[in-house]
């Protein structure tokens, strides 16, 4: 129990100490005043905190104006679009991808005459010697810290390793799946719930646990919330105001903007976002 009107998913119980210690924190109603229902479309808007969907990563374009280098780095499998697009290096980084790549066959000169084929070639050494740079520098995990064995466990255990390298990454992404519960909700949703709450306990432990390390606040989003009626399949269809998750070192414990009145709905019946993105993501990055 958050509060008298706010209760966690027994799912999350393994999230209860970081609470206790205020380490933990959620923004609610976040989420766009007419939000766009496509996976697509609402990825975009919020990978690059625009209502249009089009520009830079929101998080290249923070570390272009802080003048940070980067690197600015993926561990979800497939990459993430808030870090790309700015003069920062960006890496794609899945634990399944952190493995010797031929370098001879990322040799600029191969491109000869084809320019385009050059940047690229350019780019993809560049990235590929800053992979190697960082394997290089690993920090170990921290003794005794038992990670689940989920893929967002194996993200945790790269990301804390970087975290404890003495050469931490300004931006580190994980991923996670298995929210879109348009059928069986009552199964799935517990299930990525679940998953969710071991993998993010267990970082805190590690993360409380590094010597030598940067401050760290972790930001959880989701590209929108669900709808509020259950649908035929028993489960729900792509919705509004949804919540975020903070955690780390310094958090606004307790909440971040205020939950939407369940008497105040949309047309569609659904509430009505009190938090938008920006605001969201300004508030994160003074943290």
């Amino acid at each position: 129990m958050l509060t008298r009107e706010l209760i966690l998913h027994p799912a999350l119980a393994p999230l209860q100490l970081a609470w206790k210690t205020r380490r933990l924190a959620f923004a609610l109603g976040v989420g766009w005043a007419k939000p766009n229902r496509s996976h697509f479309k609402a990825m975009d808007q919020w990978a690059t905190a625009s209502p249009s969907g089009s520009g830079i990563g929101w998080l290249a374009a923070t570390m272009d104006q802080r003048g940070s280098p980067g690197p600015l780095v993926a561990l979800g499998p497939s990459g993430s679009t808030a870090l790309e697009g700015g003069v920062a290096l960006d890496l794609q980084m899945a634990p399944a991808l952190f493995q010797d790549q031929e370098a001879q066959f990322l040799r600029p000169s191969r491109a000869g005459s084809n320019v385009l084929l050059r940047k690229m070639l350019e780019l993809e050494l560049a990235g590929n010697e800053e992979i190697q740079r960082l394997r290089g520098v690993l920090g170990p995990l921290p003794a005794g810290l038992d990670l689940p064995r989920s893929g967002l466990g194996q993200q945790v255990a790269l990301a804390l390793r970087l975290i404890g390298s003495g050469a931490a990454p300004p931006v580190i992404q994980m991923a996670q799946g298995g929210y879109d519960t348009h059928a069986a909700q009552a199964v799935r949703h517990p299930r990525a719930l679940s998953e969710l709450a071991e993998a993010l306990a267990a970082f805190d432990r590690g993360l409380q646990s590094l010597k030598h390390r940067p401050q760290v606040t972790l930001l959880a989003t989701s590209e929108f919330g669900r709808r509020l009626r259950e649908n035929e399949s028993g489960g729900t269809d792509h919705g509004s105001a949804s919540i975020s998750l903070l955690m780390g070192d310094h958090v606004p414990h307790p909440f971040l903007g205020t939950y939407p009145a369940l008497s105040q709905l949309d047309d569609r019946g659904d509430p009505l976002a009190t938090l938008a993105p920006p605001q969201l993501y300004q508030q994160a990055l003074k943290l």
